[in-house]
This record gives C-alpha cells, structure tokens and sequence, in this order.
C-alpha cells in the first residue's frame, strides 16, 4: 500500500482551520486499473478554553473504479467498488 497525506493548518487566536489531502494506492496489484482512492478534508476549530473546543468538519474520499476504500474508524458496513462517501461532522470536546 502506497499513500500521501499533507496536513496544513493556520491558527488565529482561538480560531484554527485546517485542510488535509491525501492519496492512497496498492501498487502490488498487478493489474491496468489499481485500486486507488483520494482524501480530503477541511475543518474549522474554536478553542473556548485550553480544554473546551468547538469543531466543524467536511470529509471525501473518492475511489476509483477498482476502490471500496471508507474513511477510517467507522463501523460503517464496507462500500461497493467506486462508490464515494463524504460527510459532515461537528462536535464539542471537553477534556477533564
């Protein structure tokens, strides 16, 4: 399994944005058409204090035609070949 990831973030004050992309690919497949999937991902972060944060979060993962690739610990039950998920996320963590 080959992959890329870039992660970039810019902070302000209590603000941080963040946009990671990134490639993955199984080069052992001997075959024309290898299975090969793109992550991409952009989020928002507001830190009310050192240990409160709100966060807001979009994700998509485009398979090629030879991918079922899902986006990482979901118990999601695994895609068909091609299909591609994305999603929204927002949550609010407090550390004790």
């Amino acid at each position: 399994m080959v992959g890329a990831l870039t992660h970039l973030q810019h902070a302000r004050g209590k603000n941080v944005v963040f946009v990671t992309v990134g490639r993955n690919r199984n080069g052992a497949v001997p075959t024309a058409l290898q299975p090969e999937s793109k992550f991409s991902a952009i989020g928002y972060n507001y830190n009310f204090s050192r240990r409160s944060t709100l966060m807001f979060r979009y994700a998509s993962l485009k398979n090629n035609a030879a991918s079922n690739a899902q986006m990482g610990g979901t118990d999601l039950p695994t895609f068909a070949v091609g299909n591609d998920p994305r999603g929204f996320g927002a949550g609010l963590r407090h550390t004790f």
